[in-house]
């Protein structure tokens, strides 16, 4: 489940592939495009926040890749800890 905010997600936009958020290989190269338009997304950090809190193992989301979301719930879980 989602919130609001995802009404107002870039992503949402329909000049853009869908397809673009979930490329067959996360690759620099594969994820390139969605990486761009989610840099200029107004409701980014909570994309971020969502992908985090539920464990968005697959995708593009707010500009991260799943290994950089990994990195991030890593960092997220010493802090709180």
């Amino acid at each position: 489940m989602t919130g609001d905010w995802e009404d107002e997600a870039a992503c949402r936009s329909r000049d853009y592939d869908p397809d673009w958020w979930f490329p067959a290989q996360e690759i620099p190269k594969d994820t390139g495009r969605a990486v761009a338009v989610c840099r200029a997304c107004p409701v980014r950090v909570e994309c971020l926040r969502f992908a985090l809190d539920h464990h968005a193992l697959t995708g593009v989301w707010a500009g991260t890749t799943s290994a950089e979301r990994r990195q991030l719930r890593t960092r997220r879980t010493r802090l709180a800890g």
